[in-house]
């Protein structure tokens, strides 16, 4: 053997040394690079969840004000029975924050005539929005007294969160 043919066998050995050197190197990056790609999104469902929390609990707190703006217009009009419908949202709704406000009265009787007898129990549902997160509170009244005056009954405080999808694309 020559020493050119040496010297040929020596620079191939090293040529696919450095290759497969190389593909390693690449392989190696690629798994780091998915890693790293992975975790950001992870972090970005993460903020997505914080900011659907935020919203329920913001919603969550208009409701139990629309029942407490419910309960406040009910001792404000004295006329109340007539003036209000049963099952009707309150509008426009009003605009508190980052989301909605809202309340509706609505009758347990039969007949859901709120003006038809001042003994009938009603239930005042607030209802608060912010972004897609919509919460509903709600309590039951019912007459105390030769007064007309409703009171809440106790143990009939109800709460339900109804829709929070994600915010964003995934």
């Amino acid at each position: 053997m020559t020493c050119t043919q040496e010297s040929q066998r020596t620079v191939r050995r090293s040529a696919s040394r450095q290759g497969s050197i190389y593909l390693a190197v690449m392989g190696v990056a690629m798994i780091v690079s998915i890693i790293g790609m992975a975790s950001m999104q992870i972090a970005r469902l993460q903020l997505k969840s914080a900011g659907n929390r935020q919203d329920l609990e913001e919603a969550r707190l208009l409701s139990q004000s629309g029942v407490e703006f419910g309960l406040g217009n009910m001792d404000f009009l004295p006329n109340w029975r007539t003036g209000m419908v049963s099952d009707v949202e309150m509008t426009p709704p009003l605009v508190v924050g980052n989301g909605t406000m809202t309340y509706s009265l609505s009758l347990v009787d039969e007949d859901s005539d709120l003006s038809d007898d001042t003994n009938d129990s009603v239930r005042i549902l607030g209802i608060g929005r912010v972004g897609d997160a919509v919460y509903a509170t709600s309590v039951l009244l019912e007459a105390a007294g030769a007064l007309e005056v409703m009171q809440i009954v106790p143990g009939t405080w109800r709460r339900d969160a109804y829709y929070v999808p994600m915010r964003g694309s995934w």
